[in-house]
């Protein structure tokens, strides 16, 4: 978690952000709020810092050919290098932020920009640039107190505990494109991930998480894009092998990938062809997969979906694969009729 306790903020930018293709305006402020309220102050960081409950971080992606054309990495540079300019790089990041939104799926919404400063984030005491998009409101009621009665009245806002669009930038790891936490809650359709790819242009940073992310997923991809169709694979072998996968990274601290690949597949063959799996993956999706790094809990929590097998039986029944392979039998009657024989010692 972010810990904000000696953190400050003092202004904050505010601008409307429309969908461009939809012909809906972008409304750029012409001041920022000032913010002397500590009330507000403390509401205000609870709303930027404390959904990152579990950060994982990002990299702004500044290889050679993207460097000068990383239009928020090069406005970040500026803000931390003079604060007191926030706010019209605010008004550039409304403009470039309106021009991304280029797609039906993407929602209006009010753009917030805010320079935050003592933010302590893995022992490390940071700077850090916000910059979140309040898309979706929520009618709330609001009682107002009179000299002898109450009140009742509704409005809509935003809801503190709910972020849609996020964006922290820390001022750090400049070389590498700074250390950024970043989410998107309201568009997770491929085609709407303008947030992290278009406006903002993160690639994955070269951590624990992401390299343990990386392996399982392509792990994943290969048992059912290639193994499944090659070998005809049921569910119910498919769900040992990614079982054996999720025990390997439960029990491992360290990930070796000749070890990884005795313990997974059974055969040479197999083996080879995880390989040559790996190696198109890794040049389909823009990555490279690590041979040895410390496993992330973290990534392994969070890919628990992935180790999931789940036999769907016409309309009927819904069985979750979650563990040994050998205790379910796939069989056929004599009228041709097909079953699963489950074996069980308790039920809960």
């Amino acid at each position: 978690m972010i810990n904000s306790i000696e953190a400050n903020i003092n202004q904050i930018c505010i601008h409307k952000i429309g969908n461009i293709l939809n012909e809906e305006p972008l409304v750029v402020a012409q001041q920022p709020i000032d913010i002397y309220d500590g009330g507000l102050k403390q509401v205000l960081l609870r709303y930027f810092l404390k959904n990152f409950k579990q950060p994982i971080f990002s990299n702004f992606n500044i290889g050679d050919q993207y460097e000068s054309q990383n239009v928020i990495y090069n406005i970040a540079q500026e803000i931390f290098a003079e604060p007191n300019k926030i706010f019209n790089a605010s008004q550039q990041i409304a403009h470039h932020l309106y021009t991304s939104s280029d797609h039906q799926a993407i929602r209006s919404g009010h753009l917030l920009v805010s320079y935050i400063e003592d933010v302590l984030i893995e022992d490390e005491m940071l700077s850090a640039i916000v910059i979140y998009k309040a898309e979706l409101t929520d009618e709330f009621l609001k009682i107002e107190d009179t000299s002898d009665s109450f009140n009742l009245i509704t409005d809509d806002g935003f809801l503190v505990g709910r972020t849609d669009k996020a964006c922290i930038i820390f001022n750090t790891e400049k070389e590498s494109g700074y250390k950024i936490c970043v989410l998107d809650n309201t568009n997770k359709e491929k085609t709407a991930q303008f947030w992290k790819e278009k406006f903002l242009n993160l690639v994955n940073r070269e951590d624990n998480f992401h390299k343990t992310k990386d392996v399982i997923d392509a792990t994943k991809a290969f048992v059912s894009d290639h193994l499944k169709q090659v070998y005809d694979l049921d569910k119910t072998e498919e769900a040992g092998i990614l079982n054996k996968c999720k025990k390997y990274f439960e029990k491992s601290a360290s990930f070796n990938q000749e070890e990884f690949s005795e313990t997974i597949f059974d055969n040479q063959d197999t083996k080879q062809e995880f390989q040559n799996f790996s190696n198109q993956y890794q040049q389909e999706n823009n990555l490279k997969l690590a041979d040895n790094f410390d496993v992330s809990e973290l990534a392994v929590k969070k890919q628990s979906k992935v180790f999931k097998s789940i036999l769907k039986l016409d309309k009927n029944f819904h069985i979750y694969i979650h563990g040994n392979r050998d205790l379910i039998k796939r069989g056929k009657d004599e009228n041709g009729k097909k079953f699963y024989k489950i074996f069980y010692e308790e039920e809960h």
